[in-house]
């Protein structure tokens, strides 16, 4: 009997930031203003690969905190966002792929049209959270996402995110190796 020599890819699990590098190295907490009011042109959330490496981001974690109880038509407790998240692959010439089509979430129950899997905790005492689980490889394929190409994941926020406690966006995935046999990623 053949013996496979199967490597195991190396696993991604990474926050996106301002910088693209992880909660280490870059704000990973999306609480700003970050709209036009604000003065801003809006702020963008990433995870990159480095040049010679191609990333599989199979999900991603959405998780919002606040006080009080969280509205369907709201973000957070209250917090009324005009222009939106938008999630895109994108490269320094533009976007490659618009994951929400062109249609920005304004609203905590809009996550639940992008993420199948998405809930309210209460604890009875403190903050209520959000999270919503977005598994891309349930939509078909894992994101890939290409060093040398100059992709990133990005999560673009042009509104003021102020009034939240936490807003975080987490992903899993794993780097692509030579050696990996794809055909185990049907």
């Amino acid at each position: 009997m053949a013996v496979s020599n199967w490597v195991v890819p190396e696993p991604i699990y990474q926050f996106l930031a301002t910088t693209g590098k992880g909660a280490s190295t870059g704000g990973s907490n999306a609480i700003g203003n970050y709209s036009s009011t604000g003065g801003s042109s809006g702020e963008s959330f990433i995870i990159q690969p480095p040049v010679g490496e191609k990333w599989r981001i199979e999900r991603m974690m959405i998780h919002i905190q606040d006080t009080g109880s969280f509205d369907a038509e709201k973000y957070g407790n209250g917090v009324a966002l005009g222009n939106g998240i938008s999630v895109r692959v994108e490269t320094d010439t533009g976007t490659v792929h618009d994951l929400t089509d062109g249609r920005p979430v304004v609203s905590n129950a809009q996550w639940a049209r992008q993420c199948y899997d998405t809930r309210v905790d209460t604890y009875g005492i403190g903050d209520e959270s959000l999270s919503a689980r977005w598994t891309f490889s349930k939509g078909g394929y894992p994101l890939r996402l290409d060093g040398d190409l100059g992709q990133r994941l990005t999560v673009f926020i042009h509104d003021t995110c102020t009034g939240l406690n936490a807003h975080n966006f987490y992903v899993n995935g794993f780097k692509e190796d030579e050696a990996f046999d794809h055909r185990f990623l049907q």
